[in-house]
């Protein structure tokens, strides 16, 4: 008896020991492994570098060509002057692509001396014709926030919609 009750003791102090100390996440939590903003590579020396967030424009929105009408080639190119001013700040180029000036002040959170964009392609490109004409071109990449250091994924949707005299220009992204 004096055994069994020894045993009993030993296996009860062997699984609290062994739950306390366990490190895995309990059922239905999401554990965060997020990395952060700034990978670190090491130096020769041993010392840490940041990696540098490369900015830029990655493909070629006209490549894209045989998804868009022939005579309207013009959507991609109003796309390509628009990434390209968020990538290079350049904002009367920013305000330039819309229909309407107010939409560049409504949208300006897109825009900013502390956002930096890598553009690396296009998702998917609908056009709907009704009592307007207008694309919808979803662009992927990222968003660096250099006040925060935090880099996100973002996918914009672009909704280039064209005017009575037959101009293109951006109605809103979102």
């Amino acid at each position: 008896m004096k055994k069994s009750y020894t045993l009993i003791v030993m296996i009860t102090v062997l699984l609290l020991t062994g739950a306390c100390g366990n490190d895995a996440p309990e059922a239905g939590k999401i554990q965060n492994s997020e990395e952060p903003a700034y990978k670190q590579n090491t130096e020769a020396d041993g010392q840490q570098q940041p990696t540098a967030f490369q900015a830029g424009l990655d493909f070629d929105p006209k490549s894209y060509a045989d998804q868009v009408a022939e005579n309207e080639q013009t959507v991609l190119e109003v796309l390509e002057k628009h990434l390209t001013a968020l990538v290079e700040h350049d904002y009367e180029a920013f305000k330039a692509g819309f229909g309407e000036e107010k939409m560049a002040d409504i949208l300006g959170f897109y825009y900013g001396d502390n956002l930096q964009y890598r553009f690396t392609g296009i998702e998917s490109i609908e056009t709907f014709k009704g009592s307007y004409h207008q694309y919808q071109i979803y662009v992927l990449g990222e968003q660096l926030d250099s006040n925060t250091g935090d880099i996100k994924e973002v996918k914009l949707m672009y909704a280039i919609r064209q005017s009575k005299q037959g101009d293109w220009s951006i109605y809103t992204i979102d």
